[in-house]
């Protein structure tokens, strides 16, 4: 245990409780004061539109600054995006709130990933530490937030926007690292780094574990709701899914490289087979916690095991150019997954529309699909 592995863990745990405070606590905040539900969704909507455009440029601020700034700056952001709210509550201050959190985390989750893989013997290991860390705070930020909104809306924000602030400090404490190098444009100018086999392996699977959280997050609840459970199991049996996502994120760090192509794929086929069995089986509990279990746990995996395949696949120096863009495939599916499930709506019914995404996410087993394969030299 170092003081580097340490401080990375302790930031991805902090700004990863927050988040999920503020996930709970804003949207209420935003109601009491006086947003219609539609404007609600719109303006969480709206950091969800500012993280997906702010990851294309990560590769290029990688390789101006060094990873831990990135880091920090996103703390800052995320503090801010919370205080601002605090301040008045009207429209544009709640937008320019979403806008910040959303850019807060596109520059957390990159460059944390970038730094972990960069200092860590094994990139999945490296991987495996800091997302389990963040899937710990993942669990207890709600929690918290429900204790402190007890007292009031105002104070769970408050405490959110304390914690974010306290992530600055494991971040000062960082091994610095240089940025990646410029690139060198009389090379023949940039490949597209995901068009190669592992890497896109890698996007693959980031952007598969991404559907299940925007599934998760969407029509999970009212699947489950639907199916005859009352709200408070619903929320019981989602939680399942996030204890195998820490599950499947913990075991990654534990698996040798060898196994690490078996892995995607099995992994991929356990999403795949959890969504489905959690679509089809929602109205016998055994069967959705089941499938909630399974699907988590494949999305951990996953979650951990894409950016580190396609860190793996490249030079050193394009390592940030691979993290960025398994994050960019990832910050995609976010949106995909629910909207292709709204698109089948029209057709079919919920947990038939869940088995066609199910489906779709299962194609990356197939061989040439989700497996990485050795590059051309």
């Amino acid at each position: 245990m170092t003081r580097d592995r340490l401080s990375s863990g302790v930031a991805a745990f902090l700004i990863s409780i927050s988040l999920r405070m503020a996930g709970v606590a804003l949207p209420l905040l935003m109601v009491d004061a006086g947003q219609r539900v539609t404007t609600v969704g719109l303006l969480v909507g709206a950091a969800g539109v500012a993280q997906l455009s702010v990851r294309p440029f990560m590769a290029a601020l990688l390789r101006r600054w060094p990873d831990r700034r990135l880091i920090g700056l996103s703390a800052i952001l995320l503090t801010g995006s919370i205080a601002i709210v605090l301040i008045s509550p009207t429209f544009v201050l709640l937008l320019v709130s979403q806008l910040a959190q959303g850019a807060a985390r596109a520059l957390f989750w990159t460059a944390s990933q970038t730094h972990a893989v960069r200092r860590a013997e094994r990139a999945a290991g490296g991987m495996a530490w800091v997302n389990t860390w963040s899937a710990i705070g993942q669990l207890i930020g709600p929690a918290l937030c429900g204790a402190a909104l007890l007292v009031s809306t105002e104070v769970a924000l408050v405490c959110a926007s304390v914690v974010a602030a306290a992530a600055l400090v494991p971040t000062v404490l960082l091994d610095h690292i240089e940025p990646f190098p410029q690139r060198d444009r009389s090379a023949g100018g940039q490949r597209v780094v995901w068009l190669r086999p592992s890497v896109f392996a890698g996007c693959w699977s980031s952007a598969t574990a991404g559907a299940v959280e925007a599934v998760s997050g969407s029509y999970l609840a009212l699947l489950l709701v639907n199916a005859g459970n009352s709200p408070a199991l619903a929320g019981l049996l989602i939680s399942a899914g996030n204890i195998g996502g820490l599950a499947g994120t913990a075991v990654v760090g534990r698996i040798p490289d060898r196994w690490t192509r078996v892995l995607l794929r099995a992994a991929t086929v356990v999403v795949a087979a959890g969504l489905a069995l959690t679509a089809l089986g929602a109205a016998v509990v055994p069967l959705a916690v089941a499938g909630l279990i399974a699907s988590g746990a494949g999305a951990g995996v996953l979650r951990t095991l894409g950016p580190a395949v396609a860190s793996d696949a490249v030079p050193a120096d394009e390592r940030g150019d691979a993290i960025t863009a398994t994050g960019s495939f990832r910050a995609v599916s976010l949106f995909a997954a629910p909207f292709a499930i709204g698109a089948l709506l029209t057709a079919v019914a919920l947990p038939a529309a869940m088995v066609g995404v199910a489906v779709v996410l299962g194609l990356g087993a197939l061989p040439g699909g989700g497996a990485p394969k050795a590059e051309a030299a």
